[in-house]
């Protein structure tokens, strides 16, 4: 990031990582956590997003006239796993594209797979991919969203500074 700002990049957005514990890989790979989401996962995912959080408010405060605005991926998915009937999901625990085991999380989706009728109704499309659905709300709240999804400001308001 400071080497795209010695490049001339003065406004950046950075997104932190998902809740990767409740992708249906890992959810296939740790049945025995016995939980909706591998938590052990998203603690480590949730100590690395505090940490990057905190290195571009430094980032902004160091870099003269830099802005770095944090998008918090991991807030908005999780957001949506809870209130997924408010999204308009019906599935947000397996994956569209249907290969193995319980949440056909273990194998990428291949031509022989078996796909889910409708997939704006689920959250993940393969493995660890989420479908079409899913990636346009990220995209509204990443560019509209409140201070809860993106700080300090959000695109659409950056755009116009």
């Amino acid at each position: 990031m400071v080497r795209l700002y010695h490049m001339g990049a003065r406004k950046i957005l950075v997104t932190n990582v998902p809740p990767v514990g409740c992708c249906p890989f890992e959810r296939d790979f740790n049945q025995h956590s016995g939980q909706v989401c591998v938590k052990f996962q998203n603690l480590l995912v949730q100590k690395y997003n505090n940490q990057l959080k905190w290195m571009l408010k430094e980032l902004t405060n160091t870099l003269k006239g830099s802005t770095f605005v944090y998008a918090d991926v991991y807030h908005i998915f999780d957001d949506i796993m809870k209130n997924y009937g408010s999204y308009d999901f019906e599935n947000v625990d397996n994956a569209c594209c249907h290969m193995s085991r319980l949440h056909s999380g273990l194998a990428p989706c291949l031509p022989h797979a078996t796909i889910c009728p409708n997939r704006s109704k689920y959250l993940f499309w393969d493995s660890y991919h989420v479908t079409e659905s899913a990636n346009l709300i990220v995209a509204k709240r990443i560019l509209d969203g409140d201070s809860i999804d993106i700080s300090p400001i959000n695109i659409h308001t950056l755009s116009k500074t």
